[in-house]
């Protein structure tokens, strides 16, 4: 995700910062230069058999994936789902992300992005840590709440990218300003960002879960309560005294 927590703290009070996995050479760059310039695929236009090009980018699919995680857009990210919203065939996204689970990672980064925003356009100096950490706090979960569906699938996750090495350091060193020594500082940082993110996460689940419930329904001749027996008989009915 977003902001987790991504550093190793030692024995001796050392901590490396991002901890991730990287893309290999070879095939994996060739990838990601072709989804740097952009591709083309071909889709569906409205008259049946007739096709149109259409140019197929790393951040038009982002974009659309976005809008699929909010509420707005169904709140449901599958493949599927992102050829219909980009109007091409689903397999063209491969071209730009190996696996779902390459683009949960890509859009958790612009989570990141997105709520390092809101923090450094507030106003608030570092010197204010109280008032700027409750606004950290309240921008990730602000973002994630925003896309339900991402919130679940990428909260926990670690991009070990540029903008969440940046949010890393710059909590880390707020606190270590405010009087914590460096590891009590990441410690508090750890603490901090698991606390958010895992009640984010918890409220994006029933978020979803509230919109996907159905009203509970009875078969006919059979009362709420499940009993066969006409409603007017005792069995279904509050105890009265006599």
């Amino acid at each position: 995700m977003t902001l987790p927590v991504s550093m190793a703290l030692t024995a001796g009070g050392d901590y490396d910062l991002i901890n991730g996995t990287g893309a290999g050479p070879g095939p994996e760059q060739e990838e990601t230069a072709v989804a740097e310039q952009g591709t083309r695929a071909d889709t569906e236009t409205a008259q049946p058999g007739a096709r149109r090009r259409v140019t197929l980018t790393r951040d038009a699919i982002l974009e659309a994936a976005m809008h699929l995680c909010s509420p707005s857009g169904g709140g449901v990210l599958t493949f599927s789902r992102l050829g219909r919203e980009l109007g091409t065939d689903p397999t063209a996204v491969y071209r730009h992300f190996r696996d779902k689970d390459d683009l949960v990672l890509a859009l958790t980064e612009r989570l990141i992005d997105e709520a390092l925003q809101l923090t450094t356009g507030s106003g608030l100096g570092h010197d204010q840590w109280r008032e700027w950490l409750t606004l950290v706090a309240r921008s990730v979960r602000s973002v994630h709440l925003a896309r339900p569906a991402l919130a679940v699938l990428g909260a926990n996750r670690t991009t070990a990218s540029p903008a969440e090495t940046r949010s890393v350091e710059e909590i880390i060193a707020v606190l270590h300003r405010a009087g914590l020594p460096p590891v009590e500082a990441a410690e508090c940082y750890r603490m901090l960002l698991d606390l958010t993110l895992a009640f984010v996460q918890s409220t994006a689940a029933f978020q979803i879960l509230g919109r996907t419930r159905r009203p509970r329904t009875t078969r006919p001749g059979r009362s709420s309560t499940g009993c066969s027996r006409p409603r007017s008989s005792r069995c279904c009915t509050s105890a009265r005294p006599g």
